[in-house]
């Protein structure tokens, strides 16, 4: 249904661990890469079947096009921060090409290493998406009303972060997402907890 969640006929019951980094190549270019393992059940309830291992992989490159006045990303007054992405993923197989938007902002809050995040989080599929092959996870069935392989998505998420050592570099986040529009996309709810480290 174009603009709203898809209700949920089964369960999904997904923990995803990630490993995700982003390393300098040069000035104003990184390259980042991700790579989740999964540990869920899906399912009717009552007859749920476990999946677990390696699932999906990211690996990007990044390019700030601007510095100056108005650039995409900047620091603001205490400890606060904004920052904004636009990109493209090439997918294999079935699904379609997707056009991704990102934004979040954060601000330190009175506790000297405490700060609060917001984000948001919109997916757009290109509707180029092909037949299933055998390597496929999802198809299409005519005269279905979810479309996997076509899927769009919106998701809002608040954290709080934590330094935990100026020295260390370590950063402790807890967090909630929510996923509030969609085509194809299910209602996700996405608890978050994540250590990070500067290098």
């Amino acid at each position: 249904m174009v603009g709203k969640t898809t209700p949920r006929s089964s369960l999904h019951d997904f923990r995803y661990y990630y490993t995700t980094a982003d390393i300098g190549l040069a000035p104003r270019l990184c390259a980042s890469f991700l790579i989740t393992y999964l540990d869920g059940f899906e399912g009717p309830k009552g007859d749920m079947e476990r999946n677990t291992g390696l699932s999906d992989a990211w690996v990007s490159l990044k390019y700030c096009f601007k510095e100056g006045t108005y650039p995409i990303g900047r620091s603001l007054p205490n400890r606060g921060w904004a920052n904004a992405e636009v990109g493209f993923t090439w997918r294999e197989g079935a699904p379609a090409n997707q056009t991704p938007f990102l934004a979040e902002a954060g601000y330190g809050l009175p506790w000297k290493s405490l700060r609060i995040k917001g984000s948001s989080l919109w997916v757009f599929s290109l509707g180029n998406d092909s037949p299933r092959k055998p390597e496929d996870r999802f198809g299409f069935t005519p005269g279905g009303i979810q479309n996997f392989n076509d899927a769009s998505m919106g998701r809002l998420g608040v954290s709080l972060l934590v330094d935990i050592g100026q020295t260390t570099g370590l950063m402790f986040e807890v967090g909630y997402n929510q996923w509030v529009w969609g085509r194809s996309a299910r209602e996700y709810k996405e608890p978050i907890i994540a250590f990070s480290r500067r290098i």
